[in-house]
């Protein structure tokens, strides 16, 4: 959507060709006096060059559509399914209420993430898997090898774990000492 906005398609944002101007140092018809003496703006400069997305900001969106599905449904419930716009007995708006609706909130995001909480109001963990790997270039940088995404541990790449490529680092679990008595390990973490 935003990659295909110029100041001819973009008229109910009041801002966005002074936003325009700035962005591509050119000057539009009625752009001000600041622009005298800049190259006239085609429309056809491209807001994708030189554009890097915040990784972040995937977390306010999915704050606000949070807020908005939690609002609508609050509305729907207080005002009716049918209703347009706000109707006087959602005012004031009682905060524990809306708080409520907010933690009973799922929606599934544009990037295929399901949007929910807890009773806590927090989202379901999710974490990348990443291992840090020697790679065939000789370098070693971390490899992203699977996820755990509520609770499910997806591993999708090897992984390598020990000395030798392949191999897997053994784990081995020791018995408990008695009453008394204290684990003395060794070099090569043999007991004793």
């Amino acid at each position: 959507y935003y990659f295909k906005l110029n100041p001819f398609n973009n008229s109910r944002n009041p801002w966005f060709k002074e936003f325009w101007q700035s962005k591509f140092n050119c000057s539009l018809p009625g752009g001000g006096k600041n622009n005298t003496g800049k190259r006239n703006c085609t429309g056809l400069e491209k807001l994708s060059d030189r554009y890097k997305q915040d990784p972040k900001l995937s977390f306010v969106i999915k704050a606000i559509f949070t807020l908005a599905h939690g609002l609508n449904q609050l509305r729907q419930d207080v005002c009716g399914r049918n209703s347009v716009g706000l109707c006087p007995e959602l005012f004031p708006i009682n905060g524990a209420l809306f708080k409520n609706y907010l933690l009973n909130v799922s929606f599934a995001f544009h990037d295929g993430e399901t949007v929910e909480f807890d009773r806590s109001g927090d989202p379901p963990g999710r974490y990348n898997i990443m291992n840090f790997q020697l790679l065939p270039n000789g370098s070693y940088d971390y490899i992203h090898v699977g996820d755990w995404n509520n609770g499910t541990l997806n591993v999708w790449r090897d992984m390598q774990l020990g000395k030798k490529h392949g191999s897997s680092v053994e784990s081995v679990c020791s018995r408990p000492c008695p009453p008394g008595y204290y684990k003395n390990i060794q070099s090569g973490g043999q007991e004793q």
